[in-house]
């Protein structure tokens, strides 16, 4: 019997004849344990295959959902896997670049900014614009793609052996011939795109379809020198759907390199990273048949057992096991009552150092492991669709909080706090936490002790909680970890001829490091320089003894150092750069020189990074590609070695030279130079239609704005170099095209948070919700005007100069203005620059520009919006068809400034309720309350519709204002404190009485029993009830009904039931009951319509469609929304 925690590398496959190809190349064929993990329904073949314990499965049906389901179950029986393996047969994409054919094989590898992988079905698809794939998919470990360069060099130079190893398969079981053998060639046939196979007519290709010339591509015949099978290299489409389209294929051919189409690696790259391999038995197009199935799948299988047998046992050992187990704690979660769920904050990890990605992580883990929490993030991602945003911190924590509150016990464990990018963010939320008393939780966290944290966890309110792991316990792991690598790492096998200086190293070593791994480390580092024993004595002699004092020694051999302008600027980057640096992007930025024309060219490039990296080797570290393979240089990254690090480099204790490295501003000020220089020197073609692979700084650079800001106002150099840049092509300050390409380039290493700038600098979500139809036509530029851009950064200085030049204050392209640019990033000295120079402090006075008020309601700037207010900003504002800012306020969850505007409103209105501000026409024309404020639904379809630039005339003149529409909004975003704040301030929960001519408003309580839900639910209708909706004119029962109806077919089973009980007397008949079934039938949702059964509805009334008791599956949560 053989141990799970032996398998080291998972397989899976799709189909079973893809598993007896691969059961094939398996030098031995293993037992089944007899117990795996709970909950695990995969059925297991186990074996050896070239030196490696390999595990296979085979999925129960198509899919990407079906794999990814496959591989968690794998994991949670055989912990140690270190990576995967999807192996099968696919759709071959063949074009002019590349000549596929039938039983040919295509290898995933990370190429054009994602990871082998391109998942085509999970996007968005904006009217008028192409799809746009949002999120991305991890890549193979390196291990792996190291692996596969060798061999691919290995085929180049020897040819491949895979028709004799299939030969010799087919020779020991004959009987496989049949089903397995090579087809004949005159049965490959590529179809032009425009001949397509009838629908639903089994009869042959050749029979319907022809073979005539003008139907058919006609290629070469492979001559003996070529491979055949040939194997191809590159991306791999993956989605929830066979490809029949010859049209759509050739199309993402084209557009996105694709080789190969098939449907389950997508389900699989972000939780079990694996390398994807497919035998092409078909061309992706309407012509599929089954011929080839058996032979391109034992290609595939051929070639990925040439793979395993060039991957070396200890190539794996620096790999971390996909499912890492903390200390006794199981990530399996055999019990869904108690999940586990962790989080760790990586200094060099990329994205995973704050307090919204630790929330997310969390909730993704235990929404993968409790049914109850899953709910719960179905909630959560319904609200955010529904309001088309992204979940704030208050929402991912109130939702984890649900979720802990629900469960009976729940372990989480985070990890290395000291390394998060704010940690007193956590503190504050771990410290709300622990207010709630929640019993369920247990928690451990790890962090040093300095700075905040030290004050932190010295005031932490259960001093019994916290355990200082003692000097001994860490002295105990640094001598394993020093004796480990003297003596088992080829880094000091040269002393071994020297006696015992191993072990006076050791103990020397020992002596001095005092608990702290790193200084173990760095003399370590500084000891394997020694060139012979006696430089070897005398650094033992001088060892530093603490990391300040090692980190000083560095730098000071670095004045010395002929690389010393590289190696500062280098430091500067990694100190204050938010983002990490490749190696291609690094050697651009340390090749511009400022004081040249241009500044860079391709041609000045440095050979070579690799000494000025040695120079300061114990103070930065390489993480990414195998080191051994230069072509993978480029896209390793370049990192501090350790948080101590940036803190030193940081630290305001540095000698000249080197105070350059710690004065915040003066380093600023070098980087945005660089990255400006370095834009200014680019073709103009590479900002309309950027390579990252030839000019790899540019997406860094493109971010010399967040650094600049710093340095602006104290570096006059920086800013005439900015006002030169805004005097070339606008292009130079972002594209749509431009940026989209920059940062998806780096997207996928998770650096650089994806944006959609396709909704230019403001994002879509914004531009939904403030800016009025019809949209203005777009310019092909982020920024139209050089005092826009200034506005938007914050750049006071730069500002100051263009106006003093005579830069139009009121300049509106784009749909934009400065005034506005500068009001929804919160840049209040800006602002009052441009409205001391005249800026329309509402932006425009026809209603069809964004207003600066509700830029600031956005983000929450309420010290802005009192800006604009004192210079008689217009608080009812808003653009014909959009939001004003109360609505806005609420939409993203802006309670404060909610609360605010509410205050500010009490001072322009008299108890009457007629506006009475000085500048009544202003509050008057063309901004809604003009017209009724319940008109302006009508107003917003008629806009959207694109009757009309200027809404016409909806009847009198009426210049009602009250807060119900804002109360409506409430409801819809489902937030009770602002709920909560409008009621205070005199909304009417029962619903406005106000009679325009128009119909009557919507009612709260109806809005509420349909649309309202999430974690207040039952706060916001209990709220409605004790302040009188249910009283709300007697709705009629068909009103009450037609929102249950809405709620069972859009809002979560979960709160249906309570939303039950809060209908007050309302008791429903069977009739009713029977009719809220249907329509749970009709939405296939299960859950509810056994709710309506056990309340009473006819068993015998439903009409069921087919298949309905196979549907049983809750929606699927797209976690990356989250």
């Amino acid at each position: 019997m053989f141990d799970p925690s032996q398998y080291t590398v998972g397989w899976i496959c799709a189909l079973a004849l893809e598993l007896t190809a691969a059961r094939q190349f398996l030098d031995d064929e293993h037992n089944a344990p007899d117990r795996m993990a709970a909950n695990d329904t995969n059925a297991y073949t186990m074996g050896t295959m070239a030196g490696h314990n390999v595990v296979i499965a085979v999925l129960p049906e198509y899919g990407t959902n079906s794999a990814a389901s496959a591989a968690a179950n794998m994991l949670n029986s055989f912990p140690n896997i270190k990576f995967g393996l999807m192996v099968g047969i696919g759709g071959g994409a063949p074009s002019e670049m590349n000549d596929i054919r039938l039983g040919d094989i295509v290898v995933s590898k990370p190429t054009n900014g994602h990871g082998g992988v391109y998942q085509y079905d999970f996007g968005k698809k904006i009217q008028g614009r192409e799809f746009l794939p949002t999120g991305h998919l991890n890549q193979p470990p390196p291990a792996v793609l190291a692996a596969l360069q060798k061999l691919q060099s290995n085929h180049e130079n020897d040819g491949h052996q895979i028709n004799e190893a299939i030969r010799t398969v087919l020779e020991k079981r004959p009987k496989l011939a049949r089903k397995y053998r090579r087809p004949t060639p005159d049965q490959d046939c590529l179809y032009h795109a425009s001949v397509e196979h009838p629908h639903e007519d089994d009869r042959s290709c050749e029979e319907l379809c022809g073979t005539e010339p003008s139907n058919v591509m006609q290629r070469h015949q492979r001559e003996a020198d070529e491979d055949d099978p040939a194997i191809h290299y590159g991306a791999i489409a993956s989605a929830n759907q066979v490809m029949k389209d010859a049209y759509l294929r050739d199309d993402l051919a084209r557009k996105k390199g694709i080789l190969c189409f098939e449907m389950e690696a997508a389900g699989l790259m972000n939780q079990f990273p694996c390398l994807v391999v497919r035998g092409v038995c078909d061309y992706s197009d309407s012509h599929k048949n089954k011929k080839w199935q058996g032979y391109a799948a034992m290609t595939a299988a051929a070639y990925t057992r040439g793979l395993l047998a060039t991957i070396k046992l200890r190539g794996l050992e620096g790999e971390r096991r996909l499912k890492d187990v903390l200390g006794e704690y199981q990530l399996r979660s055999e019990d869904q009552a108690s999940p586990f769920a962790f989080f760790y904050f990586d200094v060099n990890g990329g994205g995973r150092r704050d307090l919204p990605q630790m929330l997310r992580s969390l909730l993704f883990q235990l929404g993968s492991r409790s049914k109850e929490a899953a709910e719960q993030v179905q909630e959560l991602y319904e609200e955010c669709r529904r309001d088309n945003t992204s979940a704030t911190i208050k929402q991912l924590s109130a939702t984890l909080k649900a979720i802990l509150h629900k469960l009976s016990s729940i372990t989480v464990v985070i990890d290395a706090l000291d390394e998060c990018d704010s940690p007193s963010d956590v503190i504050a939320w771990l410290e709300d936490l622990h207010k709630e008393h929640i019993d369920s939780l247990h928690l451990l966290i790890t962090s040093q002790r300095y700075g905040s944290l030290d004050n932190a966890i010295c005031c932490w309110p259960r001093q019994d909680q916290l355990y200082c792991v003692g000097t001994d316990d860490v002295n105990q792991d640094i001598r394993s970890y020093v004796h480990a690598r003297l003596f088992q790492t080829e880094e000091f096998q040269h002393w071994i001829s020297h006696g015992n200086l191993q072990e006076e190293v050791e103990n020397r070593i020992l002596k001095k490091v005092n608990g702290m791994f790193r200084l173990a480390a760095c003399q370590l580092d500084e000891l394997s320089k020694c060139l012979d024993r006696p430089r070897l004595m005398m650094a033992l002699d001088n060892l530093p003894e603490t990391l300040q004092e090692i980190y000083n020694r560095i730098l000071g051999t670095l004045e010395q150092s002929p690389r010393y302008r590289e190696v500062l600027l280098m430091l500067q980057f990694l100190a204050w750069s938010e983002t990490p640096l490749s190696f291609g992007a690094m050697i651009d930025a340390l090749t511009v020189r400022l004081e040249e024309s241009p500044a860079f060219e391709t041609g000045n490039r440095l050979f070579d990074l690799k000494y000025v990296i040695l120079d300061c080797s114990s103070l930065v570290t390489v993480i990414g590609a195998s080191e051994t393979h230069q072509q993978d240089h480029k896209q390793q990254e370049i990192h501090l070695a350790h948080s101590s690090v940036k803190e030193y480099l940081r630290s305001r204790h540095l000698a000249r030279p080197f105070d350059q490295l710690s004065e915040e501003i003066h380093a600023r000020g070098s980087i945005a130079q660089t990255c400006i220089g370095y834009l200014m020197s680019l073709p103009i073609n590479q900002f309309w239609d950027p390579n990252p692979n030839e000019f790899p700084f540019a997406a860094i650079a493109n971010h010399w704005m967040e650094h600049a800001k710093v340095a602006e106002a104290t570096d006059d150099t920086l800013v005439q170099l900015i006002l030169k840049l805004y005097q070339m092509e606008s292009a130079r300050l972002g594209t749509a095209k431009g940026n989209n390409k920059l940062y998806g380039s780096t997207e996928g290493n998770g650096k650089l948070e994806y944006k959609d700038w396709n909704d230019g600098i403001y994002g879509v979500t914004y531009k939904y919700f403030a800016q009025s139809p019809p949209y203005h036509e777009d310019l092909g530029v982020l920024y139209e005007r050089p005092l826009t851009h200034a506005s938007y950064w914050g750049l006071e200085t730069v500002v100051h100069r263009l106006l003093e030049a005579g830069a139009d204050v009121n300049a509106d392209r784009c749909s934009d203005n400065p005034l506005h640019a500068a009001a929804f990033r919160g840049h209040d000295s800006v602002v009052r620059m441009l409205l001391e120079r005249d800026a329309n402090v509402n932006g425009a006075n026809d209603g069809q520009f964004p207003i600066p008020l509700v830029a600031t309601s956005f983000n929450g700037h309420v010290k802005t919006a009192q800006i604009l207010l004192h210079n008689g900003a217009s608080i009812y504002a808003r653009p014909i068809g959009s939001h004003d800012a109360f609505e806005m306020a609420i939409r993203t969850h802006q309670s404060e400034f909610l609360r605010f505007l509410l205050r500010n409103r009490l001072f322009l209105e008299q108890q009457s309720g007629i506006l009475t501000n000085a500048d009544e026409k202003l509050h008057l024309v063309n901004r809604g309350p003009a017209r009724c404020v319940h008109r302006v639904e009508d107003q917003e379809e008629e806009a959207s519709a694109g009757l009309a630039a200027v809404v016409q005339d909806l009847g009198p003149p009426c210049t009602h204002f009250c807060l119900h529409e804002a109360l409506i909004r409430g409801l819809f975003s489902s937030d009770f404190t602002c709920i909560e704040a409008l009621i205070g301030y005199g909304a009417d929960p029962r619903g406005c009485r106000h009679d325009c001519g128009n119909k009557r408003p919507e009612r709260p309580w109806l809005v509420a029993i349909a649309r309202t839900w999430g974690p207040d639910t039952r706060q916001i209708l209990e709220l409605l009830r004790e302040k009188g909706a249910e009283l709300d004119g007697q709705a009629s029962r068909s009103e009450l009904l037609e929102a249950l109806k809405w709620r069972v077919e859009f809002g979560p089973t979960s709160e249906l039931r309570l939303v039950l009980e809060l209908l007050g007397d309302m008791v429903l008949d069977v009739q009713e009951l029977n009719q809220l079934r249907q329509r749970a039938v009709d939405c296939h949702n299960v859950e509810a319509a056994e709710l309506f059964l056990e309340l009473g509805a006819d068993a015998r009334a439903c009409t069921f469609p087919e298949h309905w008791a196979n549907v049983t599956e809750p929606p699927i949560i797209l976690w990356s929304d989250v």
